[in-house]
Formats: C-alpha cells, structure tokens, sequence
C-alpha cells in the first residue's frame, strides 16, 4: 500500500492528465497494482459475478453508493443488459445512476466507440415506448429488466423536482477527447441527462479517494445566498467566498445529502454536548442573533460557481463537503422552520490541494476551523487510509469501527446488530501488546500523533487487529481486583511471556481466527484457560501496587504532603510497571506454573479448534 504522503503527491498529478505524470509514474502503477488487488477480493468475495462486474461493483461503491452492499444490489451485468452493468435509484437527490465499466490489462485499449453506445442508452432511457419494447424483449435478463423497467418509470415519473440521468462510463483504457465529446453531446440531446467519464489515470485518482473515506463524492449542489453581497478573496491556488444563508438553506443541503455531506469531517455528529445544546437554543430564542453568535460553517468543495440572476444570487458547488460546522447543521436540523441566518465559507481547493488529504490543505483547514469543539490527534487521523480499510474490513466481519469520534446513540444506529469496537480501545491494546512500547504508551494524549504508524501498520492483517482487541476484552471479564486499572500491564505480560506467549498462541491467522470465534460465540473451553492465566497476573500485580503505593506515602509525608496517594490507574500506567509484574511472576515457581500451563491448554485448544478437533 502506498504511503499516506506519496498517494497524495500522485493523485494530485494524475488528474492533472497524463502530461503531469512525470516521475510519478511508478506511484500510479503501485495504486493500480493496490486496485487489482481489491478487484480479486471482490472475485473472491462475490464468486457468482461475471467477468467485469467486480470492477463496476467496486466503481459503484466508489461513485455512487458509498457501501458495497447496496452498490451489490444495483448490479445488472448480465447477457441482455443493454449495456447498462449497473443502475441504482437516489431518491434524496433524484438522480437514476446508470454504469458501464471496462477494466482492461492493457492500459492503451481505446474504448471510445463503446462510450458512443453507451452514451446512446440514454435515448432509450427517455423513449416513452422504452418500457413496451423492453417488455417485448426476450433477451433481457429477469434482474436486467426488473433495474431497467424501474430506471424508465422513475424518468417519466410526474413528481417533483424531476429525476436527473446520471450516466457513467468508467475504464481503465483511453478515450479520445473528440470522441467524449460527441457522448456528451449524445447524451444531453436525448434529455435531463449528464455523462461522466472516468478513464485512464483518473481511476487510480478515484482509488485513492476510496482508500481515505471520501466517497462518493456529492453531485453538484447550491445554497441560495442570503441578500445579493458574498465577499471572494484568492491566494494563490485557493479561492474562497464568505456570504449569508438561511437555516433552512443548509438544512436543505443535509436533508439531500445526510452524511456524505459530511464525509471529509473528522468527526460525526457529537450530539448532546453543552455547546451543540448551546447551538440548539441559540436557534429556537435568538434566531435573529444566532449569525452574531456562532461560528459558522466552511465548506471545502472541488468546484465552486457564483450565479447571479437579477437580484438572486446562488452559489453553485460541485462534491461540497463540510468540514467545520456539522454540529450547527446537525443541531439546525432539530430546529426547523426557524428564521435564523448562518455565516457560510466555500473555499474551492485546487485540485492538488483536494487530493492532498488531511496531510495537506485539507488538513490544515479543518485543525484551525474546529475550536468549539475540541480536536485531538486520534480526530486528525480519522480518514487516514488505514482507519478507513480497518472501517471496511471490520464491516465485512459484522463489526462496527467507530472510526469518527460522535454520538453513542448516532453510533448505536449505525452499528446496529454488529459488534462495536472503539478506536481508542483498539489503539490501547496494539500500543499494550506492541515492542518497545508497552502498557506505559496507553491512553497517552500523543499516541496517535507519535506511534500511530507503528500501531496501524498498512499491512497488519485484520485478524491480528481483532485478536489483539478480543484478548483486551477477555481480560475486562476477569471477575478480580484492579482488573479496570491493571489490564493493559497484564495484557503486556501474557503477550510477552517467555515461556507460552499469547504473542506465539496467536501468530498465525488459521490460530486468530479460531480464537476470534471463540470470543464471539463466548466458547469457554478456549476461553476458561486464558483467563486462568490473566487472574495469576492479575493476583500477582495487587501486592505490588500494595507495596508501591505504601512507599510513594512515605515519601510524600517526608516532602510535607501526607496527604498524597498513589491510586491503581496512575501506578499501573508507569513505565516499567508490566516489567515488575512478569518479572515477580517468573520468581514465584507455583504461579510461574500455572501461567504457563493455562497458555498450553490454551494454546493445544486453539490448535484443536484449527483443526476440527
């Protein structure tokens, strides 16, 4: 996987066109090669699907429906299909979202003649006869039909606003720039029809979007400005425009959008805090001051266009996302009808800038607009590509990664019957069960900013997260005293015991993945033994927390502070604690003994487990 800084550097250049590819041209090989790989997992994952459509499923999910569940249900790639592999229908914002995809080895094939066929649907789609030949067809198949039929009656529905055709034509190949045009020009004639094109360097570009969080990225959208006046200013590469807009205008956009409106946020919906309450009554009984008396929102958007109409003026964004103010969008959304005004900031990001991510411009924004609340180093690292993966790959287990810092009933929707695991839960276990750190690095305010690489390395297999989380876990269900206080230093210390270590128990994946089930399914007969083992360390830790806290008292009343106490959580978080605990362990024979032989159960169970014993 490419590094978080070279991605950047790449995608900026690679959609810039080929002529800025330069040098960089083995990063963009090395993102193609990372895409291929992904294209075999989803093969492996989706073994009933025909050549090509693993590349549409992932190009869907990318582009259109931001999981891959739903891009799953909206693919028609079969014989008949009329050269439409997949079609999803966005209520919210009234687009029909009709995909082609061609992934080729050779990255040359010219696929232009295809664009003109596909572009040409678009005719068929807007024909009011379309449904009554599709139905006289025989060659469609049942579920190409079924997409079709419903993708027709959508576009010749009679409600309002009218539904767009959002057309996509995605290929690893080349189109020739007169030949895209001629699509476009297809395509419009035929009705409310827009065509994209994503072709050659531009996918890679879309692969490493996926890999941060950002997709999909939102259509255009705009906010009607309150009054006729926007102040713009531009330095260098960035342009930006501040203005007035009514509550109802922004709740309007997350009314369209929901949470991709908030995609590039490094945090979700904080709920119920004292200044999101703050926010809420500022708008129901100050409505006329609430523009005086809030921060306001910024907006990061790929495009962005003043259009002026007489008096009106709307700002026109394309892929908007809001970056600082989710809190007071969130918090207008509870307040709807009232008449308060919002200060806006649309910042338009060169198109290097957008791909820079959260080490880039991006990043800088966001750390210097969000005061209100709070931002610290794990929020920084939210839509890191590692965070996101581990997102990905835990949902595709029925686990819920809480990736954003939000709300617990805003997460408990989302993780609705899966299980949830917590960032900071899974950080204080690797930092615990990891060299040369130790259980003395968790909970650190800097983890995330110093270790983070070393904690989330890109090729750490999934399973190794989750078997180092589950064991942290187990050890929260030891019934004994300081188990809150002294689970990290015993974590430290099974993990690293020289006879058994859990270290070696685990270290291969078929071993992960036994012991992973066990947790899930509470299977005592490989859990009991590792437990036994967590109370020795447990009992061992106690008399030496004893001792430690009755000589830091004595020091204390020597300084002239008797009243000074050592309490468990501050001892146990010392660097060397975890040392003393394994080292009084191995000194004592009997409970030497019995550690080790509650790991060799534990580690002969989970051999038995692997292989159906």
């Amino acid at each position: 996987m490419l590094g978080k800084d070279l991605t950047s550097k790449i995608i900026g250049n690679a959609r810039l066109g080929v002529s800025g590819m330069g040098a960089n041209q083995k990063l963009v090989m090395q993102l193609r090669r990372d895409l291929d790989r992904e294209i075999k997992q989803i093969k492996a994952d989706y073994f009933a699907l025909k050549d090509g459509n693993p590349f549409v499923l992932w190009f869907a999910e990318a582009r259109i429906t931001g999981e891959r569940a739903k891009a799953m249900e909206g693919i028609v790639g079969q014989p008949g299909d009329m050269g439409v592999d997949a079609l999803y229908v966005d209520e919210g914002l009234r687009i029909v979202h009709a995909v082609q995809g061609k992934k080729h080895d050779n990255l040359s094939a010219n696929d232009s003649n295809d664009l003109l066929k596909f572009a040409r649907r678009a005719t068929d789609l807007w024909s009011p006869r379309f449904a009554q030949v599709l139905k006289s067809m025989d060659k469609p198949g049942i579920q190409a039909k079924k997409r079709l039929l419903e993708a027709h009656s959508r576009l010749h529905g009679n409600s309002k606003p009218a539904f767009l055709l959002k057309m996509y034509f995605a290929t690893t190949g080349r189109i020739t720039p007169a030949r895209e045009r001629e699509a476009r020009r297809i395509a419009r004639a035929s009705g409310n029809t827009e065509l994209e094109v994503v072709a050659g360097h531009e996918i890679p570009a879309l692969f490493h979007e996926w890999l941060i969080g950002t997709c999909p990225p939102l259509p255009e959208m705009e906010i009607r400005v309150n009054g006729k006046d926007t102040i713009f200013h531009e330095a260098g590469r960035l342009q930006g425009w501040i203005f007035t807009a009514t509550a109802d205008e922004i709740v309007g956009l997350y009314d369209k959008a929901k949470e991709r409106l908030f995609a590039r946020n490094i945090r979700g919906y904080r709920g119920d805090t004292t200044i999101n309450d703050a926010i809420l009554d500022s708008a129901k009984k100050n409505a006329d001051r609430f523009w005086f008396m809030n921060n306001g929102i910024t907006i990061v958007a790929d495009r962005v266009e003043e259009v002026k109409t007489g008096a009106k003026v709307r700002m026109h964004m394309w892929n908007p996302q809001v970056v600082n103010g989710q809190q007071t969008i969130r918090s207008l959304e509870q307040a709807k009808g009232n008449h308060s005004k919002v200060l806006i900031r649309v910042i338009r990001l060169d198109q290097r800038d957008g791909a820079g991510g959260f080490g880039g411009v991006v990043g800088d924004i966001v750390q210097a607009t969000n005061r209100q609340n709070a931002v610290g180093s794990a929020d920084l690292m939210a839509n890191d590509p590692e965070q996101v993966r581990i997102e990905r790959e835990f949902a595709k287990l029925q686990y819920a990664y809480e990736r954003k810092k939000q709300a617990g009933a805003e997460f408990a929707v989302k993780a609705a019957n899966r299980v949830r695991v917590k960032r900071e839960e899974l950080a204080n276990a690797l930092a615990s069960t990891t060299s040369e750190m130790g259980p003395h690095t968790v909970r650190r305010p800097d983890l995330w900013q110093t270790q983070y690489d070393r904690l989330f390395m890109g090729n750490r297999k999934v399973t190794d997260y989750l078997a180092r989380w589950w064991t942290a876990r187990q050890l929260w269900n030891v019934d004994t005293p300081l188990r809150k206080e002294a689970r990290w230093v015993v974590l430290g210390c099974l993990w690293r015991w020289p006879v058994v270590s859990l270290n070696g128990c685990l270290s291969s994946r078929a071993r992960r993945r036994a012991f992973i089930e066990a947790c899930q399914f509470k299977d005592g007969t490989i859990l009991r033994p590792l437990r036994i083992a967590a109370k020795q360390f447990f009992a061992c830790a106690k008399p030496i927390y004893v001792k430690a806290k009755k000589a830091y008292a004595e020091k204390k009343k020597q300084e002239g502070e008797p009243f000074k106490v050592l309490t468990p959580d501050a001892y146990f978080r010392q660097k060397g604690t975890d040392e003393q605990v394994l080292k009084a362990a191995l000194h004592e024979h009997s409970r030497k003994h019995k550690i080790t032989l509650a790991l060799r159960t534990f580690q002969t169970r989970l051999h038995d487990a692997v292989n159906g014993e």
